[in-house]
């Protein structure tokens, strides 16, 4: 058995003993900016491990857990239409300026583009969101791009889990 340490341990008990809504509250969580100190990259390939025993079962978590991920993004993108300055002063939302004047320049340069692909991308997935509601952005488009490229995000994820129960 490989022993697993610190907030992966626990994160993996949290799953064990909560299950489904665990995973819906991390993953809005995680859309949502508010937490990102939680290893999603670790929680989804852990769910395929312990709940996934039959295919349809890896369609059910990368929709469930992309549709969590993207409804915490879609709450973020009006809150920040609502109030920016109010949404980039909590203190569970940390967001440096650099980060956050990288991720305007490349929402200015490349659009919902740049969303669609930054949800595919470890580190800085959602960050995005931030210009996207600064600039007004259509929810609905915004909906559409964010899902789909979270939706890829999670399918690798979930392939990773398929990859450690077929070795184990």
């Amino acid at each position: 058995m490989v022993k697993i340490l610190g907030l992966e341990a626990l994160t993996y008990e949290l799953l064990i003993d909560i299950g489904i809504p665990f995973l819906a509250i991390v993953f809005f969580l995680e859309g949502s900016l508010f937490g990102k100190l939680l290893p999603t990259d670790f929680i989804l390939p852990a769910a395929v491990v312990l709940y996934a025993t039959q295919t349809r079962h890896y369609f059910l978590l990368v929709t469930f857990t992309a549709l969590s991920s993207t409804i915490g993004q879609y709450w973020l993108l009006i809150q920040v239409r609502k109030n920016k300055e109010k949404i980039l002063e909590h203190r569970y939302i940390k967001v440096a300026e650099d980060k956050l004047e990288k991720a305007e320049d490349k929402f200015e340069r490349h659009g919902l583009k740049a969303v669609f692909i930054s949800n595919m991308i470890p580190g800085v997935r959602g960050f995005l969101t931030i210009p996207a509601g600064m600039e007004r952005t259509k929810p609905w488009k915004f909906v559409l791009v964010s899902g789909a490229g979270t939706a890829i995000y999670h399918s690798a994820l979930v392939a990773i889990g398929i990859g450690i129960v077929t070795i184990f």
